[in-house]
């Protein structure tokens, strides 16, 4: 039986990319320059394929692709910034501030958000919706965590970091699909401890351990 390839050639943007065998194409990109935007993404967290953002042209491939959950492959060709590429992010960003407060001028996190940075960069500044938005209030769910909904974008880092990066499982998430929310696992035992604060999605606690907010704009 024939030993697998250590690494592959793959051709991003007509650039050639040669990455170990399985590794992910957004972190593939990286080694040439190419940033794939993301807000779920998390190098050692497990893959959430959440956000959208990272969607991808993949050839022979009939739909767009997630960059932060496919596998590199010997030969693929991919395309990653194209007009559809940059309506479908556009859209996506179009849906995830439906709902969002749009107060970037005087939020805490203005300056350091993924999100607005995105919104710049492929033009959903403006609402196409019409409805008024369904404003959510702040929950404080223990002495020390705070979660801003009205600015959350359910990118799931704050319970993967708790769960994964801390062994904590302090947070978790609540119903499903448009009713998603996060939540803490056990309110009345939330414990006002150090590890706590960096799962946070309040806008004003700002970057904690070197991860910028993707979830405030």
């Amino acid at each position: 039986m024939a030993d697998k390839p250590q690494s592959v050639t793959l051709t991003v943007d007509g650039k050639k990319v040669t990455a170990p065998a399985g590794t992910l194409l957004i972190e593939a990109c990286k080694t040439v320059g190419i940033e794939v935007p993301s807000f779920c993404y998390y190098p050692n967290l497990s893959l959430q394929g959440a956000c959208r953002m990272c969607l991808v042209k993949i050839e022979k491939m009939p739909k767009l692709q997630t960059a932060c959950t496919t596998v590199v492959s010997e030969g693929m060709v991919v395309t990653s910034d194209s007009d559809e590429i940059k309506q479908a992010r556009k859209g996506m960003l179009e849906l995830l501030l439906g709902n969002h407060p749009l107060d970037c001028p005087v939020c805490d996190a203005g300056g350091e958000c993924e999100l607005q940075d995105m919104t710049f960069s492929y033009g959903a500044a403006e609402s196409k919706f019409m409805e008024a938005k369904n404003h959510k209030n702040e929950q404080q769910w223990s002495p020390v965590v705070f979660f801003d909904r009205p600015r959350c974008i359910l990118c799931y880092r704050c319970v993967r970091m708790c769960g994964e990066g801390m062994d904590v499982f302090a947070l978790g998430v609540e119903n499903r699909g448009a009713s998603s929310i996060i939540a803490p696992n056990v309110p009345a035992r939330l414990p006002p401890m150090p590890a706590l604060p960096a799962c946070t999605v309040r806008s004003h606690s700002g970057s904690a351990d070197g991860m910028r907010n993707p979830s405030a704009g």
